[in-house]
């Protein structure tokens, strides 16, 4: 099953389900789709999304309570999309999508 995510109204559609997303969450999903298979770490999320909006304090609490959040309105839809965190040894975790998302309008018309 496709999978579309609206930036513009920040809702991911799949099938007949549909969820709204936060502006921060939708960013980081957004983030995420643009990444290549080898995923961002917290650190990467934070400087492409939060770059200017935590007064230069790097505040990387706020990624993790995103994607949190964002983990929790993704399982809503109940089709398998997801964030998956690769723990290698040695390295920071990496974030990436479970399966992949499209970028696109036309998710304005569904309802949560």
């Amino acid at each position: 099953m496709t999978a579309l995510y609206d930036p513009i109204t920040h809702r991911v559609v799949a099938g007949a389900a549909s969820v709204r997303l936060s502006p921060g969450q939708g960013a980081i999903l957004h983030t995420l789709i643009e990444a290549d298979d080898d995923g961002l770490t917290r650190v990467q999320i934070h400087k492409r999304v939060f770059r200017d909006k935590t007064d230069g304090v790097p505040k990387i609490k706020i990624v993790d309570v995103q994607l949190y959040h964002l983990r929790n309105r993704l399982a809503r839809l109940d089709v398998g999309i997801g964030i998956e965190t690769l723990r290698e040894s040695g390295s920071p975790a990496r974030y990436v999508l479970a399966v992949p998302l499209e970028i696109g309008t036309g998710a304005e018309g569904a309802h949560a």
